[in-house]
């Protein structure tokens, strides 16, 4: 994912590990939905209990596990859903 560059490293490898394949599969995820997203600063990336989870501005919108994609919602969009 080249289009990430430094931007969007993953957090330096500690005690929170982040998955490669999941953080691939996120990257992917929103290179083909959001490209522009990939352009600012504040995205970043980070384990999270053993997913990856995406950040904007160090708030969680997005993580990819072995559960597949969850996303955070504004509560607006909930009520839609529910």
């Amino acid at each position: 994912m080249a289009l990430y560059g430094a931007i969007c490293e993953p957090a330096p490898r500690d005690s929170t590990h982040v998955n490669d394949a999941y953080l691939a599969e996120l990257k992917g995820l929103l290179d083909r939905t959001i490209p522009q997203l990939a352009s600012t600063d504040r995205l970043s990336f980070k384990g999270v209990f053993g997913a990856v989870g995406g950040y904007i501005d160090g708030n969680i919108f997005i993580s990819c596990g072995n559960f597949g994609i969850a996303l955070r919602l504004p509560p607006v969009a909930l009520q839609g859903v529910f």
